[in-house]
């Protein structure tokens, strides 16, 4: 059975979803630290509490988005389909055989 090679439009659809989901788990990562930051007693009277907030109610309207649930079912289905693939030990062994 031949394998199907990707054209540029689903390449490029591709990207855009890996970039939508590594810039989530960036934020994700950013906001991981704000709990901690926001028990400073400098920031309980200050705006920067509610920007904190904020951030965190952003996100999560980001995550519930249908951009991000697309790309998440996406990435759900494309990893069903191979799932050996996918993993850390997928890329150890690519490693090694660099």
């Amino acid at each position: 059975m031949a394998s199907e090679t990707p054209n540029n439009e689903t390449i490029t659809k591709l990207q855009n979803h890996v970039n939508q989901l590594t810039g989530l788990v960036e934020r994700i990562n950013t906001i991981r630290k704000i709990p901690s930051f926001l028990l400073a007693p400098s920031v309980i009277a200050g705006s920067q509490l509610e920007n904190g907030f904020s951030q965190i109610k952003q996100l999560g309207e980001d995550i519930a988005g249908d951009a991000t649930q697309e790309s998440l079912r996406l990435a759900h289905e494309s990893f069903s389909k191979n799932p050996e693939d996918i993993g850390v030990e997928s890329r150890r062994q690519s490693r090694k055989r660099r």
